[in-house]
């Protein structure tokens, strides 16, 4: 489920939707692995975001929010590109998404990641 990061760095909704249905309808992948992936981007996003705002050392970024690998530079380059305040939002509304599918507030699961990878894309477009 981790590639979904990847792939909503790349912000081609297409594919995003196509990996997420394999995942979730196919492989059967519980709901909460995809939205854990979510959550964990959106952090890493409005970290990195926030951080730069703040003039906050890239070596403290990376310790911090944990990046490393080819992945840092992705996050990176999509942080730099978004406003941080739109970064602090995407993160709310994934959290919020979270917590409605563990609270009942939403009756389809898939719809509601669904809905999450399209404002993932709109951000990072």
């Amino acid at each position: 489920v981790w590639q979904i990061q990847d792939l909503m760095l790349r912000a081609n909704l297409e594919t995003v939707l196509a990996k997420l249905s394999d995942l979730l309808t196919v492989s059967k992948v519980p709901p909460i692995l995809a939205r854990f992936a979510m959550i964990d981007l959106a952090r890493k996003l409005h970290g990195v975001g926030a951080g730069f705002a703040s003039g906050t050392p890239q070596a403290a970024l990376d310790s911090n929010l944990k990046l490393w690998g080819p992945g840092k530079t992705s996050v990176i380059a999509a942080a730099r590109k978004a406003d941080p305040a739109v970064l602090a939002d995407l993160l709310r509304d994934s959290v919020e998404a979270d917590l409605a599918a563990k609270s009942g507030g939403t009756t389809d699961e898939v719809r509601s990641i669904e809905r999450l990878a399209v404002r993932f894309a709109s951000v990072l477009n």
